[in-house]
């Protein structure tokens, strides 16, 4: 983590992205379900497009447009990435 980070108080943490069609889409479906959109969403060189987004109970993700960089291609094995869950408050 980059020091500006560190400076502001930020603790290390795991952060999980979730790979979409269309991020713009997404964000803005995010925002009319109550969600907060952080920025606009961005192109990262030819890899995809990302933008940050908050659950209306809390929740943080990253929402990933795959282009040249598709994600995690190896699950499921010893030392890859198997599970992923989001624990929240139940508001509905």
């Amino acid at each position: 983590m980059e020091a500006e980070r560190r400076e502001r108080g930020i603790l290390p943490h795991w952060f999980s992205y979730v790979s979409v069609e269309d991020a713009d889409a997404t964000a803005s479906r995010a925002c009319e379900l109550g969600g907060t959109v952080f920025g606009e969403a961005f192109d990262i060189d030819g890899d995809g497009r990302m933008v940050v987004v908050q659950d209306p109970a809390g929740a943080v993700l990253g929402v990933w447009q795959p282009r040249a960089h598709i994600g995690a291609r190896r699950i499921n094995d010893p030392g890859c990435f198997t599970w992923n869950e989001n624990h929240s408050r139940d508001d509905g």
